[in-house]
């Protein structure tokens, strides 16, 4: 089962990198940070575990240089996936009813 919902993407003022993945329903601020030390970092995991696409990645990190922060929008991960990469814990799938895909 997959959890729809979108990674929020945050530069930090010592150009470090913070990454919330928050499924659909979640409470603002309930989802735990994670940190990467720079955009190679960012990058690195958002095409490899996230399977963000290239041309995606590409307008976030624009977007991180120019705004400071970038939202990704339908991203859908397993609950195994959500905790294997430090994004949340078991959680996310009671809280977020309406994130689960094919639920209703």
């Amino acid at each position: 089962m997959s959890v729809n919902g979108l990674v929020h993407l945050l530069r930090r003022k010592n150009v470090t990198y913070e990454l919330a993945y928050a499924p659909l329903g979640a409470l603002v601020g309930s989802c735990p940070p994670r940190i990467f030390n720079d955009d190679k970092e960012l990058e690195t995991f958002l095409a490899g575990a996230l399977r963000i696409e290239p041309r995606e990645i590409a307008t976030a990190l624009s977007a991180l240089a120019r705004n400071g922060s970038y939202s990704v929008y339908e991203v859908r991960l397993s609950e195994a996936q959500i905790q294997e990469h430090g994004l949340g814990t078991a959680w996310s799938l009671s809280c977020s009813r309406a994130a689960v895909v094919g639920a209703f």
